[in-house]
């Protein structure tokens, strides 16, 4: 995932993106929410 963070995180911090911060958290929270949800589901 630090590959998929980096590379989301280099094209918003390189483009026009007025709040690049803002940007990825909306963009990655979904995609890390549900790795979570699976991992807890794999644990049960």
């Amino acid at each position: 995932m630090c590959l998929e963070d980096a590379a989301v995180l280099a094209e918003l911090l390189t483009g026009r993106t007025p709040d690049p911060l803002a940007a990825f958290h909306a963009r990655r929270l979904p995609r890390v929410r549900a790795v979570v949800e699976a991992s807890i589901q794999l644990c049960r």
